[in-house]
């Protein structure tokens, strides 16, 4: 059985930045939402971005036009982008177009939410499941993962919002047919993108046994 894939997020500082790397994440998300806490900044020092080629770097963004985006990912290397609020399909679809990998986020709250998921099965290269809440991210809080039995299969995804240390298990056990691997953040934190380095090693390691 592939391991679960592990994608930590909301990163900014550099020397954090660094020892997270060494503990080989799959993917490392930065995020360009300027409301955020974890906001890497209006003009981010381009060797934050500078990771091993094993882990991919993220870009994410919420509610951006493709001028933007595109912009971002040409001035600093990404061809990943993770778009977390009410971007279209066509957004995805054109961003695709220009060799850009597209993870798109679906705020889940309900069965109904769910369903969403569908429109950007075609369009989408990944999926991220997030706890559904009004400020374009889960809070650090938990939706209920049982949901996700109704989601299409066609598509790789991975589970965010409210796992913390203590999730490593259930995490492994949510891991299995298109649900890829988990998104952590807040509850990994000293303070906002600052992640504890201790924990984070410690649930890689127990979600990759």
């Amino acid at each position: 059985m592939t391991p679960p894939k592990i994608k930590v997020c909301g990163m900014r500082f550099a020397e954090n930045i660094r020892r997270i790397a060494e503990l080989s994440p799959d993917m490392m998300g930065f995020i360009f939402y300027k409301k955020s806490p974890r906001f890497v900044g209006e003009n981010p020092d381009k060797s934050i971005f500078d990771l091993p080629p094993c882990i991919e770097k993220v870009a994410v963004f919420v509610d951006e036009d493709f001028g933007y985006i595109f912009d971002i990912c040409q001035r600093y290397n990404f061809s990943t982008v993770q778009l977390h609020g009410m971007e279209t399909p066509g957004l995805c679809e054109e961003l695709k177009l220009r060799n850009i990998r597209v993870i798109k986020a679906i705020g889940i709250r309900n069965l109904e939410d769910v369903s969403i998921a569908r429109d950007y099965a075609q369009c989408a290269d990944m999926l991220l499941f997030d706890t559904k809440t009004p400020n374009k991210g889960g809070a650090g809080e938990k939706f209920d993962w049982n949901i996700l039995k109704g989601i299409p299969s066609n598509i790789p995804a991975i589970v965010s919002g409210g796992i913390s240390p203590g999730d490593a298990q259930s995490a492994r056990n949510i891991c299995k047919d298109n649900i890829r691997g988990v998104d952590i953040n807040s509850r990994f934190e000293i303070s906002p993108a600052l992640k504890d380095i201790s924990a984070v090693s410690k649930f890689i390691k127990e979600l990759r046994k």
